[in-house]
């Protein structure tokens, strides 16, 4: 036991080396020995004078290697004070603190980056970042941080008209056309659209109108906020298009046929000036939008213009625009078309008052709504098997050419216009209002891009 003025040894001061069926004379211990007085060495059980043996550091050294046979023990003890170096490699993370601080001075051989921040962003909790990190050039009061990481000129907003020169980093309030606008050096750039189609001021003008509209509302496609949105573009002419905008089939669709034409208004309905000729129900003499998100169908009147009946011609926006198209039957179940070629001129010969006949021309769905008829869409199409038969813009659950197939208002799903008979189609002379204002004139046509 320890009494005053000594420290008793505890087992953790010994250490222990054993050797058997060496030949050798240089040994390694484990520890580092201070000097040979700290070592008892025995060989075969006889304890061996400190002039037998020799130590470096862990490095043991006998007068005379050891025959096979032989069984060499080493005890060291490491007195209270003594300085003891770890053996090499004998060092592991379990014997560091977790606070040790340990300066990059004191470790050879790091990387010059190793001593420097290079952490992830996203580990940063506190302090500031120097500018010279965030990008290259010269970041001062009047630069900003582009998204090519370099520091550029923050230029000046103009407004009403774009410069005549501008710099890189300009600005342009463009109010005509409702965008904040940036100049890259070469061209400008849309950063900012305030097209969002609410009313005719910020009516959308793109080329892309649906695509364009749910950017400015920050929606996207198939979640649109069902409701009247306003347009402005046109093929040969540019037409203000209030119309109804609603979601089918994870899609946005744009309505552009509500009912069928009453035959009053297959030419537009000459109310205001700023729509497409051919359109009708869409806006009242005020300009005010006066078509609803009504979809039911009733006998044509002026009153029914907008909430029973209305039509966006085609030509209100330009050729190509719109490549899908989406046709609500009578019965109220959607049917999906995604690949009719030239849609833009199919949708002139079916609304137009010309005569344009495809004979025994009908269009498969690309899908339908669960609980839907198998149907086809035709847009002027003459049936000529018997007396002929006619149909515009409509679906029929019948594509055969079969006599007769398709002279009744009710052998369809939803149409434009039908005759039954004749040499040619009346559609633009024929007054079909009282056979279509019930259920066999009740359906819709949508497009989308």
């Amino acid at each position: 036991m320890g009494y005053k003025g000594v420290v008793t040894n505890k087992s953790s001061n010994i250490r222990r080396l054993n050797v058997t069926g060496s030949t050798s004379a240089t040994h390694t211990l484990t520890w580092t020995a201070p000097n040979e007085q700290s070592l008892i060495v025995t060989i075969n059980g006889v304890k061996q004078h400190e002039d037998a043996y020799s130590v470096s550091g862990t490095t043991l050294t006998l007068t005379s290697a050891l025959i096979s046979t032989d069984k060499l023990e080493v005890i060291g003890i490491n007195d209270i004070g003594t300085t003891i170096t770890p053996a090499e490699g004998s060092v592991t993370n379990e014997h560091i603190s977790t606070s040790a601080a340990i300066a990059t001075s004191k470790i050879s051989g790091l990387a010059t980056s190793a001593t420097t921040d290079t952490t992830n962003a996203s580990n940063i909790a506190s302090g500031t970042l120097a500018t010279a990190r965030l990008g290259s050039g010269t970041a001062s009061a009047t630069t900003f941080l582009r998204g090519d990481s370099s520091w550029a000129s923050a230029g000046t907003t103009v407004s009403a008209s774009a410069p005549g020169s501008p710099s890189q980093g300009d600005w342009w309030d463009d109010t005509i056309n409702k965008a904040l606008k940036y100049y890259d050096g070469t061209q400008w750039w849309t950063m900012k659209s305030f097209q969002n189609g609410s009313d005719a001021a910020s009516a959308v003008t793109s080329d892309t109108p649906i695509t364009s509209l749910l950017e400015a509302r920050g929606e996207s496609d198939g979640s649109i906020t069902a409701g009247i949105y306003w347009f402005k573009n046109g093929q040969g002419g540019t037409y203000t298009t209030p119309t109804y905008l609603s979601n089918y089939d994870s899609k946005t669709w744009m309505l552009v046929q509500k009912n069928f034409p009453p035959h009053a208004y297959k030419t537009g309905d000459s109310i205001n000036s700023t729509d497409h000729a051919y359109s009708y129900g869409l806006m009242d003499a005020s300009n005010n939008a006066v078509i609803t998100s009504n979809l039911t169908n009733t006998t044509p009147s002026s009153s029914t213009l907008g909430v029973n009946h209305a039509r966006v011609y085609i030509d209100s926006f330009p050729t190509g625009t719109f490549s899908q198209m989406l046709v609500i039957d009578r019965h109220g179940h959607w049917h999906r078309f995604n690949s009719i070629s030239n849609l833009h001129t199919k949708f002139i010969e079916g609304g137009s008052t010309a005569v344009t006949e495809n004979t025994n021309e009908t269009f498969a769905a690309d899908a339908r709504q669960s609980g839907a008829v198998t149907a086809y869409f035709m847009f002027s199409t003459k049936f000529d098997a018997g007396d002929n038969d006619w149909a515009r813009m409509g679906l029929t659950d019948d594509s055969s050419n079969t006599h007769d197939a398709h002279n009744g208002g009710l052998e369809f799903e939803g149409i434009s216009y039908y005759k039954d008979g004749g040499s040619a189609s009346d559609y633009g002379s024929s007054d079909k209002d009282s056979s279509l204002n019930g259920a066999s004139g009740n359906f819709s046509i949508w497009v989308a891009e």
